[in-house]
């Protein structure tokens, strides 16, 4: 996971494999990054090739905190697979 500051927002960059061996890896960058200093985020799943449960549960929890903080964001890029996927679990992202 890549997180990179702008200006006006905060880009949340998902990698191409959102899957369990990566989650550990993903979870440090989200703790490290000052997600809530901008005033919105983009979240960028445009590389995203395969996703399981876990990073559903981890797209969801991100998308809740930034909710809960204010934070507006957008989804950018939403691949066939993470459409796939979210839809498994009856998702509207």
């Amino acid at each position: 996971m890549d997180i990179k500051p702008l200006k006006s927002k905060v880009r949340i960059i998902f990698p191409e494999e959102c899957e369990n061996f990566m989650a550990d890896e993903a979870l440090e960058a989200l703790k490290g990054a000052d997600l809530y200093s901008r005033p919105a985020a983009e979240i960028d799943l445009s590389a995203v090739r395969t996703m399981d449960t876990t990073f559903v549960n981890i797209l969801v929890s991100l998308l809740n905190t930034l909710k809960e903080k204010g934070i507006k964001y957008e989804i950018t890029g939403k691949s066939s697979e993470v459409s796939r996927v979210i839809g498994l679990y009856g998702l509207v992202i």
